[in-house]
């Protein structure tokens, strides 16, 4: 994985993590021409896979693919995942804090249920 958000306040620049403490994994490619199926996007979707099997009871994450200046968003749920159409950041640049409080309100854990029998 190139880069990610992680839910650690002491994180820094050389620390290693795991992929259960993966929040939103990002795939970097310097070419705009690689945001197609063989290249970034086949990669993402596999980290897709190591996040749902290091984390159980996530339901989706998001995710993101940047090509150049060319980033495209992404949901994955565990039946697969959806993007959004390629976007010029240098043109939106408000974009990560918005979209990384959006992942942080819209917690994606499975909230554990009990039910007591009588």
């Amino acid at each position: 994985m190139d880069i990610g958000f992680v839910d650690d306040p002491h994180a820094d620049v050389d620390a290693r993590y795991r992929w259960s403490h993966i929040l939103i994994p990002g795939e970097l490619k310097s070419n705009p021409l690689d945001d197609k199926a063989p290249n970034a996007w086949l990669d993402l979707g596999r980290y897709a896979r190591e996040v749902f099997a290091a984390q159980p009871s996530r339901r989706f994450f998001l995710g993101f693919t940047l090509c150049g200046s060319r980033m495209r968003l992404w949901e994955f749920d565990r039946l697969g995942g959806i993007a959004s159409e390629s976007f010029d950041i240098n043109e939106a640049i408000r974009v990560r804090g918005t979209w990384v409080l959006v992942a942080e309100q819209r917690a994606a854990w499975i909230r554990p249920y009990y039910r007591h029998r009588r």
